[in-house]
C-alpha cells in the first residue's frame, strides 16, 4: 500500500512539473483594466484604472515584472464624509515586482507579487470657495494577488487585486481583469 501511495505522489508531482514546464514562456505582456479606489483620510475616489506590464520569467514559477498604471477617468469625484464638495484626482505610477506563480488543478495559475511602486497623485478640492491642491508622490510597498486561466496556447485571462500604500496615509486598491500574452 505504501509503494502505491509513493508512486501516486511521484506521478502527481511529475504531472505538475510537466504542466508547468509545458506552459513556460519567458516573456509575458499584459493589459489589465478595472476598478481603482484611491483614498486619503476621509476622502475616496472610485474610478477606472488601466495597467500595462511586462514580465520575464527567471524560472517556470518566478518572474520579474515591470508595469505602469494610470486612472483613465477624466473627471473623477472624490467623495468625502466631511463635505460633499467635488475633488478632481489624477494618479499614475510604475511598479517593479517579483511574481511567484503556481499551477492550480492543471487549469489555472495562482500568483502573488511583491515589490515597490512609484506613485504620483495630484488632486484638487474646492472647499469654502478656495481651490486646494495636493500632490502625493513616492516609492512605497506594492502587493498583488491574482489568478490566470488559459484561453489559448499563448493567451490567458487574469483577475488581480492590488494594494499600494501611498504617502500621508493614502492608499490605492484595485480589482482588474485583463489579458496576458506569452511568447
Amino acid at each position: 500500500m505504501t509503494l502505491l501511495s509513493s508512486r501516486s505522489c511521484i506521478a502527481l508531482l511529475c504531472s505538475t512539473i510537466s504542466f508547468s514546464a509545458s506552459a513556460y514562456y519567458p516573456n509575458q505582456v499584459y493589459v489589465h483594466t478595472g476598478y481603482g479606489n484611491f483614498s486619503t483620510g476621509e476622502q475616496q475616489d472610485d474610478s477606472w484604472i488601466t495597467q500595462l506590464g511586462y514580465s520575464y520569467a527567471l524560472t517556470p514559477g518566478m518572474a520579474i515584472e515591470v508595469a505602469s498604471f494610470l486612472n483613465i477617468a477624466d473627471d473623477d469625484n472624490i467623495k468625502s464624509n466631511a463635505t460633499s464638495q467635488p475633488v478632481n484626482a489624477d494618479y499614475r505610477g510604475g511598479i517593479l515586482a517579483l511574481r511567484g506563480e503556481v499551477p492550480v488543478m492543471n487549469r489555472f495559475y495562482a500568483y502573488g507579487k511583491f515589490g515597490a511602486a512609484y506613485t504620483h497623485v495630484k488632486y484638487e478640492q474646492w472647499q469654502d470657495g478656495n481651490n486646494q491642491q495636493e500632490t502625493l508622490q513616492g516609492v512605497r510597498p506594492y502587493l498583488a494577488f491574482g489568478i490566470k486561466a488559459p484561453l489559448s496556447h499563448n493567451l490567458l485571462i487574469g483577475l488581480e487585486t492590488q494594494y499600494i500604500v501611498l504617502p500621508q496615509e493614502a492608499r490605492l486598491n484595485t480589482l482588474t481583469l485583463g489579458l496576458h500574452f506569452t511568447y
